[in-house]
């Protein structure tokens, strides 16, 4: 995360005599790190006597001057301006967090296998917080979702979540079960209201779907 330059440079004289906190001089350091301007500042304030260039100068005799005058009053606010940046960006994990979207398609990332008569889901790399399905006559209609979080961090090539679609009619005591499906679809289209959709509308969006299994 960036953070504006006026925060680093309120937190500058701190950072020079060694007594700001361990989460501000990562902060500073950062910030310098990509900031040109600020780093000339800080050489500045570093080496009172080395020539820097006129406009250097100048900020660094008023940095030198602020850091007379600063006192309790002045080093709260910077702490506060500095709070209430960080506090913006937990702000926004916690908006991806409550965010749901669906887990798209991508070449392989889902497939439908038959495991000892049932119908299993199984997602790669992201894992799901829900899934909505929908059956029509012998098919059978589903997508996952996740947090925006997870989807943009949380992803792991290597891990895999699994989802029971349908069970087998025998073990499960269902009238129907995975052995009256012939075709199972993950839909890839608008999933909003999907459950609500009637059968002749959903069938209409097969162009929407990606058949991933089908009875032999």
């Amino acid at each position: 995360m960036k953070y504006p330059c006026d925060v680093v440079r309120d937190l500058l004289p701190l950072y020079q005599d060694g007594v700001c906190s361990a989460e501000s001089r990562k902060l500073v350091e950062a910030h310098l790190a990509e900031c040109e301007s600020c780093r000339d500042l800080c050489r500045a304030l570093a080496e009172p006597h080395a020539a820097p260039a006129e406009e250097s100068a100048r900020e660094a005799g008023a940095f030198r001057r602020f850091r007379k005058k600063m006192g309790q009053k002045q080093l709260l606010a910077a702490g506060c301006a500095a709070l209430a940046v960080l506090l913006m960006g937990c702000g926004g994990i916690w908006g991806m967090e409550a965010k749901t979207v669906q887990i798209p398609y991508e070449g392989g990332n889902i497939e439908v296998r038959a495991e000892g008569g049932d119908l299993v889901a199984r997602l790669a790399a992201v894992p799901y917080t829900r899934v909505s399905s929908k059956r029509v006559d012998d098919a059978l209609y589903f997508c996952f979702f996740t947090t925006l979080r997870q989807k943009t961090f949380g992803s792991s090539p290597n891990s895999y979540s699994e989802y029971v679609l349908a069970y087998d009619r025998i073990s499960a005591g269902q009238k129907s079960g995975a052995d009256s499906l012939e075709q199972v679809y993950y839909y890839t289209g608008d999933y909003a209201g999907l459950e609500e959709l009637s059968g002749g509308e959903l069938a209409q969006r097969t162009a929407d779907a990606v058949l991933l299994w089908e009875a032999e």
